[in-house]
């Protein structure tokens, strides 16, 4: 009898004439441009801010948060002063192909513009 049920449960998935639910897409797929920058942390992100938005306005509302409370290790070469670094994140296998995004527009921390004494 439980199998009949799982069956009967099965049918009434698949909704009108046997077909299975279509798929629903991701809430979260897309490429997001995103400008990050280190702070003393060498493993976390200080902050991080959508520059190009991925057209998904959850999307684009979740990555700062998510960008910061996960572990990304800071460059090692010598070049990264502080200063932002422009990126597009690709979610949930999305294969959008960006230009990276320029970060000219937000100011520069005092750390990546002031020469060190």
């Amino acid at each position: 009898m439980p199998a009949l049920a799982t069956l009967a449960t099965l049918i009434l998935l698949a909704g009108p004439a046997g077909q299975a639910p279509k798929p629903q897409p991701d809430p979260l797929k897309g490429t997001v441009g995103v400008c990050i920058r280190w702070g003393e942390d060498p493993d976390h992100v200080q902050e991080a801010v959508v520059v190009v938005s991925s057209g998904n306005p959850i999307l684009d509302q979740v990555t700062p948060d998510t960008v910061r409370n996960m572990a990304w290790p800071r460059p090692t070469e010598s070049s990264y002063a502080g200063g932002w670094v422009g990126v597009n994140l690709a979610v949930a296998g999305d294969t959008s192909v960006r230009p990276l995004p320029s970060c000219a527009s937000l100011k520069q921390p005092k750390a990546a513009t002031e020469p060190t004494v």
